[in-house]
């Protein structure tokens, strides 16, 4: 028996006889001397069970890990893969001209401002695309992010995994049947307010805290953002390889990664699914009140732009602003600086296109990983010289 389960509880025998008339209730039994214990309930019962749990969680070292790897290896193929399944889809039903990646003499036989008109074209079909997903993004991601510390981590981690599930189905359908390019929309759509990366980020990085301990937190922020990097690699150089020396020179050569996509997908969801992989770290019976908890969100939302303390309205405002852009930026730089690579007058192919991604995130990452790993004292020796040398030369600031 636990200790603490049970609570013996004496009393005089006239209290005796009042509980003895009491059958009401089940909670008290009596014992052979006249005695009684209470019996635990099924909250108490239920609260041991979800601190087990949560002990077990916090005793792995894999965690969210696992379905970040395989989500950013699918979003790695399906972002690169659109802009080029773009371009050459925009090149053969608008211009009538090929542009096909397997060919290699198809670059460079056009004119410039053919070429130009080529890109300008699908970099404007990748900006619509974009914001339909990116600015939805944003704002489900601060509502679903504030409903999972009510109702759960797992939630809104299979909630983001299943739009992005949802909107490899559809890119696979539109290239399958050769649909027109605005049926991509929808998936775009639910993929944005499912929460998309945004939402993934920051309710793995909420996990993360549920199961570590204060001096540990920052070190396994830094493992998510590597393991984000890592399958963002990985996936680029997959679809490289698939398309470069794929046979088929027309459009269905994309249909390839995209099952590789979707499978990676479907793999997360699961892993996400299962209770015995992923633990929830969130106990919903402390969620107080009834109703909907979406609608408590925003009433909080509403009533945090209402108050206008120290200009918080405008600072919040300007934060979240700031952050839509961001996000909306570095993902349509990234896509068009595909566009412009394959074309004139670089001619790059697919696999090219890939390893220049890959060294570009790279290169980008280092930074915000090497401030974090500072932080918890695990920098590599060789980025402690360089940085010692830095300081020495430009001296103190």
């Amino acid at each position: 028996m636990e200790e603490g389960a049970y609570e013996q509880l004496v009393v005089n025998p006239d209290i005796n006889d009042d509980l003895n008339n009491d059958s009401d209730n089940p909670s008290k039994t009596s014992s052979i001397n006249g005695n009684y214990i209470t019996l635990p309930d099924s909250s108490s019962r239920a609260g041991n069970d979800f601190q087990v749990s949560l002990q077990r969680a916090r005793s792995r070292h894999l965690t969210v890990e696992v379905p970040l790897l395989l989500v950013a290896l699918s979003l790695s193929i399906l972002g690169t893969l659109r802009s080029e399944y773009l371009r050459e889809r925009v090149a053969t039903d608008v211009y009538h001209v090929n542009v096909s990646m397997n060919d290699s003499n198809s670059c460079g036989g056009n004119t410039s401002s053919v070429e130009d008109d080529i890109q300008a074209t699908t970099s404007t079909w990748l900006l619509y695309l974009g914001a339909i997903q990116a600015i939805p993004g944003l704002f489900m991601a601060i509502i679903l992010g504030s409903v999972s510390d009510r109702l759960g981590r797992k939630p809104a981690l299979a909630l983001c995994v299943t739009g992005l599930l949802i909107n490899t189905v559809f890119n696979i359908v539109v290239i399958y049947f050769h649909f027109p390019i605005p049926a991509f929309i929808p998936g775009d759509l639910i993929g944005g307010l499912c929460g998309g990366l945004a939402l993934l980020l920051s309710t793995s990085a909420a996990y993360v805290c549920d199961v570590t301990s204060a001096k540990m937190r920052t070190f396994r922020i830094v493992v998510v953002e590597t393991v984000l990097f890592v399958g963002y690699g990985i996936g680029q150089i997959a679809l490289g390889f698939t398309l470069q020396y794929s046979a088929d020179p027309t459009l269905n050569k994309y249909l390839l990664p995209l099952w590789i996509s979707l499978g990676c997908a479907v793999a997360s969801l699961v892993y996400i699914l299962l209770p015995w992989l992923l633990i929830e770290t969130v106990d919903r019976r402390q969620v107080v009140g009834k109703g909907s908890q979406i609608s408590k969100v925003l009433v909080g939302i509403y009533q945090l732009i209402k108050e206008n303390t120290n200009q918080r309205r405008r600072k919040v405002l300007g934060y979240a602003v700031i952050m839509m852009f961001g996000v909306f930026v570095v993902q349509s730089s990234a896509q068009v600086f595909v566009v412009y690579s394959l074309g004139e007058p670089f001619c790059l192919g697919p696999l090219d296109v890939s390893f220049v991604s890959v060294t570009s995130v790279i290169s980008g990452s280092i930074g915000p990983v090497d401030c974090m790993a500072r932080a918890v004292g695990c920098r590599p020796k060789v980025l402690n010289t360089l940085w010692d040398q830095r300081d020495r030369v430009q001296g103190p600031e």
